[in-house]
C-alpha cells in the first residue's frame, strides 16, 4: 500500500526514497531528527519483522537438530513444544497485522506481517513431518492444524479487511489437506512413494490451475486509489504464490532430503509433469495443449504406477478445456486418455505385461464408443469418426471370423435378416428424400434445347 496514503501518523512529507537502497529519505538537505529516521526505517521499511522470522526459523532448526541431546528420553514432547511454538508465533503475526491495520491504521507493516504469515501458514519448518510419527495423537494434531489453517486465513482476511470469496478459502483448505494426506501417506510402511509424490504434485497443480483461472478480485477497504488497488492486488497474488511454493516445498524437500536413491532419481522427472499439466490447462492455443499433453504423459512414464492417474487427470483437464469452449480434437484426446487410464489402472511396473484390453462389452469400451459417438454428433469432429471407424475395423479383424455363421441354416437366417434390414433402409432413405426431384433427370431436361414437356415428363419417369 502507499505509505503516505495509508500509514497515517505524522510521517515527514518529504520522506521519499532517493535510490534503490532507500537507506536515507530524500529530505532536500533538511536536518533529520531521530524521530523522523526511526519513522522512516521502522514504519515504512521495518526490518525487524524479517529478522524475527529468520530467528524463529533458525531457532527451530537448531533445536530440532539437537533434540536428542535436549530430551533423550522423550523427544516427542519437544516436537510437540516446537509445534506449539510455531503456532503461537503465527497467531502473533495475525494479531499484530490486525492491530496495526485496524487500530494503528498503518497498513504497510500489517501487509508485511501478512506475507510472513503466508510463509509460515503451510508449515515451512516441517513440524507436521516431525509429529506424524508420535502415534495416534498425530492424526488429531494434523486435523487440528488443518482446521486452524482455515481459521487463520479467515482471521487474516478480516485483519486486512479483505472480502475473501468462499472458493478461495476452499482452494487454500484443499492445499492444506493435500499436505496432510501426503505426509501421512508417505509415513506408512510399504507405501508406493513415487505414486504418492506424483499424485500430490498433480493435486497441487490442479488447485493452482483453479486459482489461476478462477481467482476473483479480492478488494480491501484500505485500497482506495488506483496505485493502492494495484499494490494490494500484487500483495495478494504474492501471498498465494507463497502458498503454492511452500506446498511444493514439502514434496521436493522429501525427494531431495528424505527419500532414498531408489526414489530420488525416478521421482524428479515425473514431478515435471505437474508443471506441464499447468501449461495444458492455461495455454490458449490448442496446438500447444497437444504438445504439453504428450509431454505430461511422457513425464509420468518413469513412474509406471502413476501412468493411469496421469491419463485420467489429462482426461479431466482436456475435458475441462473442451467444456470451456475449445472446439478441436481435444475432446477425442480426453476420451482416449480416460480409456487409457481405465485400461492401465492398477499397473505397478513395466516388467510385467500390459493388462489385456477391456472386453468388447465392458464398461470401458462401451463408454469410449458412446463418448466418441457423442463427440462426432455434437462437435462434428472428423477425428472422432476416424476413431470409431478404426475401432470398427479392428473389431472386424479381431472378431469377424467368430461372428460369421458356421452352417447353411445360420447363413440363411443371416441373409433373411439382411434382407429385412436392407428393405427398411431403402424405405427410410426414400422417406427421408421425399419430394426432391432426381438431380440428373432435372438437369437433362433443362439442358436439352427445345425439349418438350412430354419428353421432360418421360425423362422424369
Amino acid at each position: 500500500m502507499d505509505a503516505a496514503g495509508k500509514d497515517g501518523g505524522s510521517a515527514p512529507p518529504a520522506a521519499h526514497r532517493p535510490d534503490s537502497w532507500g537507506l536515507l529519505p530524500d529530505v532536500q538537505w533538511q536536518r533529520l531528527s531521530w524521530r523522523d529516521l526511526l519513522h522512516y526505517w521502522f514504519v515504512q521499511f521495518n526490518p525487524l519483522y524479517f529478522i524475527s522470522a529468520m530467528c524463529i526459523l533458525f531457532g527451530v532448526f537448531l533445536v530440532a537438530r539437537n533434540i536428542e541431546t535436549l530430551a533423550p528420553k522423550s523427544p516427542e514432547r519437544v516436537q510437540l513444544v516446537l509445534f506449539a511454538v510455531i503456532q503461537a508465533y503465527e497467531w502473533l503475526l495475525i494479531g499484530g497485522a490486525a492491530l496495526l491495520a485496524q487500530r494503528a491504521r498503518v497498513v504497510r507493516p500489517a501487509v508485511i506481517l501478512a506475507l510472513l504469515e503466508a510463509v509460515f501458514l503451510f508449515d515451512c519448518t516441517f513440524r507436521l513431518e516431525s509429529i506424524v510419527f508420535i502415534g495416534p495423537l498425530a492424526y488429531w494434531l494434523t486435523a487440528a492444524w488443518f482446521l486452524l489453517t482455515l481459521l487463520k486465513v479467515r482471521l487474516l482476511a478480516a485483519a486486512l479487511r479483505l472480502r475473501l470469496p468462499g472458493r478461495v478459502l476452499a482452494a487454500v483448505g484443499a492445499s492444506a489437506l493435500g499436505i496432510v494426506v501426503a505426509i501421512h501417506w508417505l509415513s506408512q510402511p510399504g507405501t508406493d512413494k513415487l505414486l504418492v509424490l506424483q499424485l500430490a504434485a498433480w493435486y497441487g497443480t490442479l488447485v493452482m490451475v483453479l486459482l489461476a483461472k478462477r481467482l476473483p478480485a479480492i478488494p480491501s477497504v484500505f485500497a482506495v486509489s488506483e496505485p493502492q488497488v494495484l499494490m494490494a492486488y500484487r500483495c495478494i497474488r504474492g501471498g498465494f504464490r507463497l502458498l503454492v511454493a511452500f506446498y511444493f516445498y514439502h514434496l521436493w524437500s522429501y525427494i531431495l532430503l528424505a527419500a532414498g536413491p531408489e526414489v530420488t532419481g525416478p521421482a524428479i522427472l515425473p514431478q515435471a509433469g505437474a508443471f506441464l499439466l499447468l501449461q495444458v490447462a492455461l495455454r490458449p492455443r490448442d496446438v500447444d495443449i497437444w504438445k504439453f499433453a504428450v509431454l505430461t504423459f511422457g513425464a509420468a512414464l518413469p513412474a509406471p504406477s502413476a501412468v493411469p492417474y496421469a491419463a485420467l487427470l489429462l482426461a479431466a483437464v482436456l475435458g475441462y478445456r473442451v467444456w470451456g469452449g475449445a472446439r478441436s480434437s481435444l475432446a477425442v484426446a480426453a476420451a482416449l486418455a480416460a480409456y487409457t487410464g481405465a485400461w492401465l489402472f492398477g499397473m505397478t511396473t513395466w516388467s510385467d505385461p500390459l493388462p489385456r484390453l477391456p472386453a468388447l462389452l465392458s464398461w470401458q469400451s462401451v463408454g469410449l464408443a458412446a463418448a466418441l459417438a457423442a463427440i462426432a454428433w455434437r462437435l462434428r469432429d472428423p477425428l472422432a469418426l476416424a476413431a470409431l471407424a478404426s475401432g470398427a475395423v479392428y473389431l472386424g479383424y479381431r472378431h469377424g471370423a467368430s461372428w460369421l455363421p458356421e452352417s447353411e441354416l445360420a447363413w440363411g437366417i443371416l441373409l433373411l435378416a439382411v434382407g429385412f434390414i436392407a428393405l427398411g433402409a431403402g424405405i427410410a432413405i426414400n422417406w427421408w428424400f421425399r419430394g426432391k426431384a432426381p438431380p440428373t433427370a432435372a438437369a437433362s431436361a433443362a439442358d436439352v434445347p427445345g425439349a418438350s414437356a412430354a419428353e421432360s415428363d418421360r425423362a422424369d419417369r
